[in-house]
């Protein structure tokens, strides 16, 4: 059980988990009865997560401030990635999966949601952390740049909600 990359989505994280450790879902890692008559949110994976140290979700400013949003504001039930930061480690960033996040200002590309091959969606029950069901690899996406003006939007956006952190 590796711990999380410092800004690591918590559903994704427990993707990456079920994945290293060859399981066909992560649902079993998180339900329990008091979890399974709940939706699972972003700030419940992450109040879960948080309760084991070897996670590294304990203690850290980012996820608290994730944790505390509503799930209103993350994109719902699929997963945003950039294919080229996938090419160094395959995880999936916190601010990606925020509704108003369409850009990797690391790379200045579009975000994906779906694979470039099939159309698939990301979704989570069914999710390895770096290939489609199609058996495409995500960080072999086709990669879109993006306008200096979509550029300064989202680094105005992200600035006014400090969503990263610099």
């Amino acid at each position: 059980f590796p711990a999380c990359y410092q800004d690591e989505f918590p559903t994704g994280y427990l993707i990456r988990l079920s994945d290293i450790n060859e399981y066909s879902s992560f649902g079993w890692l998180i339900y329990s009865d008091e979890l399974s008559r709940k939706p699972q949110t972003p700030a419940s994976q992450f109040r879960l997560l948080r309760q084991f140290e070897w996670t590294g979700y304990t203690n850290r400013h980012e996820y608290y401030i994730f944790s505390k949003l509503q799930p209103r504001y993350f994109i719902g039930r699929s997963l945003r990635f950039c294919p080229i930061c996938f090419k160094g480690n395959a995880y999936y960033k916190n601010y990606w999966q925020l509704k108003v996040s369409t850009v990797c200002l690391d790379h200045n590309v579009w975000l994906h949601d779906c694979c470039s091959k099939c159309g698939l969606g990301i979704d989570f029950s069914k999710s390895k952390i770096y290939i489609c069901q199609c058996g495409e690899l995500y960080k072999d996406s086709e990669i879109s740049c993006v306008s200096e003006e979509i550029l300064s939007l989202q680094k105005f956006i992200d600035s006014v909600g400090m969503v990263r952190e610099s």
